[in-house]
């Protein structure tokens, strides 16, 4: 029994290689649990275009328009293509009547470009909010009523952006590590036990 305790190496191993063996799953539900969150938590105030939209802007960053295909505004439900329609102007300015600039275009006319989003939105452009205050989102053009909406972006700089982009592939590149290092932690500790164990063993009586 004494020699049995003395097998090396211990059985804490097998716990240790699991470990880093179930690390990455927690790395990456905890990394896109966190990009869903600050996505899905940019709370989305909704009308309808061709129309117009007044927000309090609190919190000073970058928002983005989108053009929503099925929603609801004011209990009626609205169904529109996904595709942009041609024709559609939209401008935004602040609380002193200033026209502000576009991020994603100068031009005001949209033709049916736009990047698309995880629910069929599409952003229509966006635009810099320096300061607190009201900002006003107006949406022209000859076309059936559809849904559009605007949310402060849930990645406010480049910097995030970059930040992002090195979590994913730190995720990426740490995962397959830890993994495979964790199953040889395990395999190596059975196969050094096994051996041990062998060797510890009483001879056999003839």
């Amino acid at each position: 029994m004494d020699n049995m305790n003395e097998i090396r190496p211990k059985r804490k191993w097998y716990w240790i290689g699991s470990a880093m063996m179930v690390i990455p799953a927690v790395l990456y539900l905890i990394f896109f649990g966190g990009i869903i969150y600050l996505a899905m938590g940019q709370t989305t105030s909704l009308f309808v275009a061709p129309g117009e939209l007044t927000i309090q802007v609190e919190k000073p960053g970058t928002y983005v328009v989108w053009s929503i295909p099925q929603g609801t505004v004011d209990g009626q439900f609205y169904s529109a293509p996904k595709e942009l329609p041609p024709g559609l102007g939209i401008s935004v300015y602040d609380s002193t009547g200033s026209r502000l600039s576009l991020g994603s275009s100068q031009a005001t006319s949209m033709r049916g470009s736009g990047s698309s989003h995880d629910d069929g939105r599409r952003q229509i452009t966006s635009f810099e909010a320096p300061a607190p205050g009201s900002y006003r989102i107006v949406i022209e053009g000859e076309f059936p009523d559809r849904v559009c909406g605007v949310n402060r972006s849930a990645f406010q700089s480049a910097g995030s952006a970059f930040g992002l982009l090195g979590g994913i592939l730190a995720v990426n590149c740490l995962s397959p590590i830890l993994f495979l290092g964790g199953l040889t932690i395990v395999i190596v500790t059975l196969v050094r036990r096994i051996i041990a164990k062998r060797a510890a063993a009483p001879p056999m009586v003839a």
